[in-house]
């Protein structure tokens, strides 16, 4: 850490440039955070039928996430256990059995093999070679992954004390109706400062700071609850707003979970979401729709950012919501932010760069998720 910041804590700074650029570094995150923190991967309206599956990619391996004939929910790694080769080539479809493509070696959905070609089970206990389970929850019809031992084992009771306003929107009735993903030049950190404060938003965000009230989010940010692995609340839209969109009005007629019944009431500036951090998984709703982000550190220098976008199961393309209108404004502000991140990113490459002083008024949330990070860290 930077010495020079102050004991009274006006102001303070942010990591030393290695923890930004060193492979040690990266490879003790690894280890002590990215393979012990819950991330989001789907929603069960993906594996809505027995035998749906999709795959993901998540920290260096490929996650296998299927729907049991008895309806529960699995995550798989999709790698053989004969010779390593991907079972599932497609990244999603529906299947009686999980095939891998070489030698024919057969998996049940929930990983059991059941059949691997001229190697009976009286030779080899079959119990023994299934697919390497990884740990999955459910919660709110969001489906979460762990690849190594949780911190926090309970994520539904973790969410649920922290996230009580998404329940009034049940998630679970809700569809995907748009993703994106962009590899970015920048180190995980960077990006993940920058999403969490809105200091930058007045000169950079010109179409975010029309709906969102900029000013909360000064005081949203730094209270002190963020500096726990799991946080609620979303982007609360300014007084008169009905959403976070490009003018402020809801973009999807149909609203979410229980605003959608008849007469039902909304309160001024609604806002809901849920966080997973230091390494984000970050969801923000208004009435109307949603946005969930994660992130996939890559190496160093590399970090890959995915926006999914949701709306009520019910509504129909082209009469409820428009599609690019539903997701326009998020995707400016992540092109806009991509090009902060990665500049930032080029000029702390620089040999004298020093981590400068941060505002405590302006980015109060840096400091207490810089405070969970160093925590984490120190684990290992």
């Amino acid at each position: 850490m930077n010495e020079q910041a102050p004991s009274d804590q006006s102001w303070f700074t942010l990591l030393d440039r290695e923890y930004y650029f060193s492979e040690e570094v990266f490879e003790r995150e690894a280890q002590a955070i990215f393979l012990r923190q819950w991330h989001y991967v789907a929603h069960v309206s993906e594996v809505a039928a027995a035998g749906d599956f999709v795959v993901v990619d998540l920290l260096g391996e490929s996650v296998i996430i299927s729907r049991g004939r008895d309806g529960s929910i699995n995550a798989l790694l999709n790698s053989c256990r004969h010779r390593g080769f991907p079972v599932c080539r497609e990244k999603a479809g529906n299947a009686r059995l999980l095939v891998c493509g070489y030698h024919n070696w057969a998996y049940g959905l929930d990983g059991a093999l059941r059949k691997a070609p001229s190697i009976d089970d009286a030779v080899i206990n079959y119990d023994n070679w299934g697919l390497h389970r990884v740990r999955v929850e459910v919660w709110q019809g969001l489906i979460f992954i762990c690849l190594g031992e949780p911190r926090t084992a309970d994520l539904a009771g973790e969410l649920d004390a922290v996230a009580a306003d998404m329940i009034q929107l049940d998630p679970t009735r809700m569809k995907k109706i748009h993703e994106q993903s962009v590899d970015l030049e920048t180190n995980w950190k960077v990006m993940r400062e920058n999403f969490q404060e809105c200091y930058h938003c007045a000169g950079n965000h010109p179409e975010l700071s029309l709906s969102l009230d900029v000013e909360a989010t000064y005081h949203n940010t730094g209270d002190v609850q963020r500096k726990a692995e799991f946080y609620g609340g979303g982007s609360q839209p300014r007084p008169g707003m009905r959403s976070i969109s490009m003018d402020g009005e809801a973009k999807c007629s149909k609203y979410l979970g229980a605003f959608g019944e008849p007469g039902a009431e909304i309160p001024e500036q609604f806002h809901a979401g849920f966080a997973i951090h230091p390494l984000f998984s970050r969801g923000l709703f208004s009435v109307d729709y949603g946005v969930i982000f994660t992130m996939n550190p890559i190496s160093p220098g590399k970090v890959r950012w995915t926006s999914r976008w949701f709306v009520h199961e019910d509504a129909v393309e082209g009469t409820d919501y428009d599609r690019d209108e539903v997701t326009k404004l998020w995707r400016v502000s992540v092109e806009e932010d991509i090009d902060l991140v990665t500049r930032s990113y080029e000029g702390m490459n620089s040999r004298r760069y020093v981590p400068g002083p941060l505002s405590a008024s302006r980015e109060p949330t840096l400091r207490v998720s810089q405070a969970l990070y160093l925590d984490m860290m120190d684990e290992v």
